[in-house]
């Protein structure tokens, strides 16, 4: 997720680090196998849009997406789940 800022006269959009941080926290966990990190991260999908926290979705959402490229154990799931899950 990113935030919005104005510079007076138009809004500027910067890059959370937020998703960075979560993917390394995510990536310590492998060692319980890629499927399950997965299964990890849809669930705190599902856990957080059940609280509304909306912008925090927003980055595990981008933290899946970069988590299935590098290891694509079900993109097409991926892509359903998160659709889904907002």
């Amino acid at each position: 997720m990113s935030e919005l800022i104005s510079d007076g006269r138009k809004l500027i959009r910067l890059a959370s680090k937020r998703p960075d941080q979560m993917m390394v926290a995510y990536r310590a966990n492998l060692k319980r196998g890629g499927q399950n990190v997965r299964d990890m991260i849809l669930e705190d999908i599902r856990r957080f849009s059940e609280l509304g926290a909306l912008a925090y979705v927003d980055d595990l959402k981008e933290v899946l997406l970069r988590f299935d490229e590098l290891a694509p154990f079900h993109p097409s799931a991926a892509r359903s789940a998160v659709t889904v899950a907002y």
